[in-house]
């Protein structure tokens, strides 16, 4: 009696009188409880029959607007019929439907969707361009497009449509869905590029394969084939590009829009504007992706036992999922890619590691480098307690005040909360990056890092109080959380920059910056007056004055008033390197290496880690500024004492391999090699490797296309030319995606577009000294590009003063390789003199300004077709003086004697006593063995020490500033307070654990 709901519901639509009335779908399916549905009908319905049913039998149901016959007319475009149902008591309850009539002039889809993969975005009937993205073992697919009109014409068109089944190529397929309105008069087209995702272990083709120039993309010179989909530029153009290498250089807004889209407004990045004239078109190439499907693979696990050597690379999917030649993982030693086979109970068959007398176990094969070098820690037994100094004033000012009433387990409890919150906001900010393509800002909540530092802070207080009422032991893993969770703040800005300050704002910065170096200047006076030091005494005497204060005061107990001093010294000493005008400073703008207070922070906390239990976090930042000399001793104390240890192992080769030279110790070189293979293989294997600075590994993370880089060098020198090949097109494989994941401005992007830059230049070395014609269609491609690709990669990625000056650096880079390739060429010439002027412009050096002058001589010598030689590759006169051509003809001298050496020396049937008789060596096309002083340390009178082998660039040792002293023993002494840290290049977080690192 008072129930005043519906039992059932049926619609029926009406068109020309006449016809007969045809059921409406609706949705949601009918309930009692649900109020509202929504109907969509054809642009043909006029009228239509509502048939409701009360759930009680004396319920009246009312249909408002319904005429005498009981028909409800609905006009063009969206409409609500209400029914009222009213129960015995006067209750009543109504249940809305809104109906959509197209009109027929509507070329709309009603809905689009498919049966596996991800679409992006998510479907509106007036969003007409969307990315599906499938997995790469996904060879077809079916899908649903009904139009909105049912009288609307659909024509769907794709490459492999069968039916309303796609089949799918190795990169994009375009299917293109076409709807004509019911009335003839509009259309609308539908673009779905789908997309195969990149599988988990990469592949190449086979190295017998024929390459194909017209299938080698401009960037990263390796086959235009799946994962990144060929897209095709003008045909005035010769430039062609993967799909993701197109896109971190596309020039305009417009270019957003995804490959296999067609747009009227991209122009090609590495062409000069005036052949841009008309627009351009981006579109898929089917013709080219079933090229791409003939090419022939082996299995990437052949090393391992394998036997697929030769396959289709469209049945490596297939492939995969039932090979049983995976690399595993040992347990005892710690080492990814070892046969399944070899392992047994998740460790090697035999013995893979052996006990040290020390207390570490040591693999079999570092047996002889554990004896070595500075060697077991027991050779070097620790004397006395390590002695950590007393807290400074800022991480007593950041101690969590209630926290530190506690205790350490429930402060690092409450603190790896807060990082996994972050790393929560972390992920989200990478998604946002990967989703728009470097252009969205969002970044992650960086004061969850804030509350977890005062957190780490309060159990280093602790820690201290407990060590001196109780004797406990000092916890080094609370300095080093502190430590990464400071460093992450700081390098967060590297991979998610600030937003760009209006005017306003910068004016202000500038204001509040001239107060702070005002304030200080001030302070430095005054404290120097109270010393009795005269205003015109040298800077030396000032600063020793104030290194003697700070240990005064330090050795009195008064540690707050030492690091007050300390903080006055620190700038003091930036200033006056600033004015100086020495290498790295540039006076006119600031340093280029500013060690502000941030990192002097995270790196005291570092060295008390350093005091208590040897690791290698100083090594680390060494190595980052390129003084690998420096860091070699602290990364083999830290090997001493773990020598399993999967960071120390990497960061030793990586500083053995930057320091190689074609002359340098073969042992030395053949245990880098040995421990950067392991790195660049279980990368090769997509190992999951953490993105956090908060992780066990963040230096290897950072430095991971130097690793590459410097195995590419190590491999050189020891004339192992395929496998430095190899590595390089495995880098450039990698680093676009990574580019395209980050930042456009971010000084991470910078990096890396740098790191392609110098491993294009690794390759004009290589690549002439190998057989074949895959190598000189590849040469020709870098040739034709890799000037471009410097100039674009410097106005795109990264607008800091340390991203210009790693530009500046990676262009000359560049520049020489091309010289060295084809000395007499006037744009190479040009293009080298113009990078040498930046350099001059950024650093300041007149041994740059020279070396320009010399080389615009030497472009309008050979422009001018006047040539004192008709050798093509002999230099002209100003570059042979030139010291990077100078290193390059020495090293290139060095590596063709020692082939000589070894050809002679192995001569088989060589009679005793007789000496052999070495065969004559051709003289290589083009120069192209070394180029640049990044690539030569050989030991030689007059010669320049080389640059460093890395993506950023290297960065001189401030004058006045004393470098941190390499302890001589296992129990390494603090390093002194006031030595200014380098500043490092760290990558910022990345998904990671927030566990306190292991042992080893």
């Amino acid at each position: 009696m008072d129930d005043s709901s519906l039992k059932s519901l049926n619609i029926f639509g009406k068109g020309a009188p006449g016809d007969i009335a045809a059921p409406i779908v609706f949705s949601p399916p009918f309930s009692r409880t649900i109020r509202h549905y929504d109907a969509i009908i054809g642009s043909d319905i006029s009228s239509l029959q509502i048939q409701p049913m009360a759930n009680e039998n004396d319920a009246f149901c009312q249909i408002v607007r319904a005429d005498s016959t009981g028909d409800v007319a609905v006009s063009v475009g969206k409409s609500d019929v209400e029914i009222r149902v009213e129960a015995m008591d006067k209750s009543t309850t109504s249940y809305i439907i809104s109906i959509l009539r197209p009109s027929p002039a509507d070329a709309h889809l009603k809905e689009l969707s498919f049966s596996t993969g991800m679409m992006v975005p998510d479907f509106h009937r007036a969003e007409y361009r969307y990315n599906l993205l499938v997995d790469f073992d996904t060879s077809d697919l079916t899908f649903l497009a009904p139009s909105l009109d049912v009288k609307a014409k659909v024509v769907i068109s794709s490459p492999r449509l069968v039916a309303h089944k796609v089949g799918l190529f190795l990169g994009d397929t375009l299917l293109e869905i076409r709807v004509t309105s019911s009335d003839a008069t509009n259309t609308q087209l539908y673009s779905v590029t789908i997309r195969k995702e990149k599988p988990h272990v990469p592949v190449r083709p086979l190295m017998d394969e024929l390459v194909d120039s017209n299938m080698l993309c401009s960037l990263c010179c390796n086959n235009t084939f799946r994962p990144r989909s060929y897209v095709r530029t003008a045909s005035s153009c010769d430039h062609q590009f993967c799909f993701t290498c197109h896109d971190i250089l596309r020039t305009t807004a417009q270019e957003s829009e995804e490959a296999g889209v067609k747009s009227t407004t991209t122009a090609c990045p590495l062409c000069p504007e005036a052949l841009w004239g008309n627009n351009v078109i981006l579109e898929t190439d089917p013709i080219m992706e079933a090229r791409l499907e003939k090419i022939m693979i082996a299995c990437p696990y052949t090393k391992y036992g394998c036997m697929q050597a030769s396959m289709d690379i469209t049945k490596l999917a297939d492939h995969l999922k039932g090979c049983q030649f995976s690399p595993g993982y040992c347990t005892e030693c710690y080492r990814y890619g070892v046969a399944l086979n070899n392992l047994e109970g998740g460790k090697h068959r035999e013995a893979c590691t052996n006990p040290c007398a020390c207390g570490a176990r040591v693999r079999t094969s570092d047996a002889g480098y554990h004896n070595a070098s500075i060697g077991c820690p027991l050779l070097h037994p620790e004397k006395g307690e390590p002695k950590v100094e007393p807290a400074a004033s800022w991480e007593k000012a950041i101690v969590n005040k209630r926290a530190s009433l506690g205790s350490v387990e429930s402060c690092t409890k409450a603190a790896e909360e807060k990082i996994s919150s972050y790393l929560q906001s972390l992920e989200k900010a990478y998604q946002l990056a990967e989703q728009t393509m470097g252009q969205s800002t969002a970044r992650p909540d960086a004061s969850l890092l804030n509350e977890a530092a005062s957190l780490y802070a309060a159990a280093i207080s602790i820690n201290s109080e407990s060590h001196l009422s109780k004797a406990t032991a000092w916890d080094e893993n609370l300095h080093l959380r502190l430590g990464l969770v400071l460093e992450e703040i700081t390098a967060i800005t590297e991979v998610f920059p600030l937003p760009a300050m209006s005017r306003a704002e910068n004016l202000e910065a500038s204001e509040n910056t001239a107060a702070a170096e005002s304030f200080m200047s001030d302070e430095v006076d005054g404290l120097l007056e109270q010393l009795e030091i005269a205003k015109s005494s040298s800077d030396a005497r000032k600063i020793r004055a104030l290194e003697g204060e700070y240990h005064r005061l330090l050795e009195n107990g008064n540690s707050d008033k030492a690091a007050e001093v300390q903080g006055l010294h620190s700038w003091f000493v930036r200033k006056v390197a600033g004015a100086s005008g020495v290498a790295g400073w540039d006076s006119s703008k600031g340093p280029n290496l500013v060690l502000n207070a941030e990192i002097e922070k995270y790196m005291e906390k570092y060295r008390a880690a350093l005091t208590i239990n040897p690791v290698s976090f100083e090594a680390k930042l060494l190595l980052q500024c390129g003084r690998s000399s420096e860091a070699l001793p602290l990364l083999r104390i830290a090997q001493a004492c773990k020598p399993l240890s999967k960071p120390t192992r990497t960061l030793t080769g990586l500083c053995l391999l930057k320091r190689s030279s074609a002359e340098s110790d073969l042992e030395e070189r053949k245990e880098g090699l040995q421990y950067l293979e392991e790195f660049v293989e279980e990368q090769r294997l997509h190992v999951e490797q953490s993105k956090s600075l908060l992780a066990t590994t963040p230096t290897i993370l950072a430095l991971a296309p130097d690793m590459h880089l410097a195995l590419v060098r190590g491999y050189r020198f020891s004339k192992q030319l395929p496998k430095a090949a190899a590595v390089l097109f495995d880098l450039l494989d990698r680093v676009p995606d990574e580019i395209r994941r980050s930042a456009k401005r971010s000084v991470r992007a910078n990096k890396l577009g740098s790191a392609i830059c110098c491993s294009l230049a690794e390759l004009l070395k290589i690549l002439p000294l190998l057989p074949g014609d895959g190598p000189q269609k590849r040469l020709a491609s870098i040739e034709s590009s890799l000037l471009q690709l410097a100039r674009r990669f410097a106005s795109t990625l990264g607008t800091t003063e340390e991203a210009q000056a790693r530009n500046a650096t990676t262009a000359e880079l560049a520049a020489q390789a091309l010289v060295a390739r084809r000395p007499r060429n006037a744009r190479f010439l040009a293009a080298l003199g113009t990078s040498q002027l930046e350099q001059f412009d950024v650093n300041a050096n007149v041994k740059k300004l020279d070396e320009a002058e010399q080389s615009f001589l030497a472009a309008i010598e050979a422009e001018s077709g006047y040539l004192p030689s008709d050798d093509p590759t002999v230099p002209l006169t100003g570059i042979a003086q030139q010291i990077w051509w100078v290193d390059w003809v020495h090293e290139s001298e060095v590596l063709k004697k020692a082939a000589l050496a070894t050809s002679s020396t192995a001569k088989p049937g060589a009679k005793p006593g007789v000496k052999p008789t070495a065969r004559k060596v051709a003289a290589p096309a083009a120069p192209s063995k070394q180029v640049g002083g990044t690539g030569s340390t050989a030991a030689r009178p007059l010669a320049k020490p080389a640059k460093p082998m890395a993506a950023t660039s290297s960065v001189s040792k401030p004058a006045l500033i004393v470098p941190p002293k390499l302890p001589s023993k296992v129990a390494v002494k603090a390093s002194p307070a006031l030595a200014v840290p380098p500043k490092p290049s760290s990558k910022p977080g990345l998904k990671a654990s927030a566990k306190p690192p292991a042992p080893c």
